[in-house]
């Protein structure tokens, strides 16, 4: 088993979905990264007990990214467009190069592009599922 200390994770974009074929392309100025999922579960009335059980229902998911902006970064501009325009990419969040993890499709749900006096300037994003063509997998 690995343990990794710091961001050794991946993100890659596919700028026409995960069904499409523009091939994926690493988005490499990505300073922290969080891929939250969670389960709905259904409470189950369980008839001569007090005790209740639960259903497992469908995953949630959503990601977020602190990227570093760079105005001539080809991935960060398709994200950026695909946010105005409503529209959604693939993407891939891997736990390092090689790894495993979450592909989907989804839409960038936040950009928030931070400018401050003094430092880098900096996108929040956030990306919620959309499901266009392919179901999300695990691999």
């Amino acid at each position: 088993m690995s343990s990794y200390q710091g961001y050794k994770g991946r993100i890659e974009v596919q700028t026409d979905g995960v069904s499409g074929s523009a091939g994926y392309s690493e988005l490499t100025l990505v300073g922290d990264a969080d891929l939250s999922m969670s389960r709905q579960s259904d409470f189950r009335p369980r008839r001569g007990t007090e005790w209740k059980t639960s259903m497992m229902g469908q995953i949630e998911a959503e990601i977020s990214a602190e990227i570093t902006w760079d105005d001539a970064d080809t991935v960060i501009a398709a994200i950026e467009a695909a946010f105005i325009a409503g529209t959604h990419v693939g993407l891939k969040f891997l736990d390092n190069a090689s790894g495993t993890g979450l592909t989907l499709d989804v839409i960038p749900t936040q950009w928030n592009h931070s400018q401050p006096e003094q430092g880098v300037q900096t996108v929040s994003a956030v990306f919620t599922p959309h499901y266009e063509d392919t179901d999300p997998s695990w691999a």
